[in-house]
């Protein structure tokens, strides 16, 4: 998280006549790839479709891509079964 809270801007959700330059067979992605293209942002998604509409705008990588791109240290959920015996 800290990794993304040094990296998150917040933007104002384009125009529908700004985000229908966006060839995208969803609908509700256009704002999201052409919000990702305007600010040079790279995309990540696991959703497949998105993933290669968006590619013809901008840089997209899945979670799995992004996670060894950026050397994103994933938290480990906790063994609650070893922390019920410690206590």
């Amino acid at each position: 998280m800290e990794f993304l809270r040094t990296r998150i801007e917040i933007v104002k959700t384009p125009s529908k006549e700004e985000f229908k330059t966006i060839d995208s067979n969803d609908k509700s992605d256009r704002p999201i790839i052409f919000s990702a293209k305007k600010h040079g942002c790279i995309f990540i998604t696991d959703d497949t479709p998105t993933k290669k509409d968006a590619e013809k705008y901008v840089k997209t990588l899945g979670s799995k891509e992004a996670i060894g791109i950026f050397s994103i240290h994933l938290a480990i959920e906790p063994d609650f079964k070893t922390a019920m015996k410690k206590s």
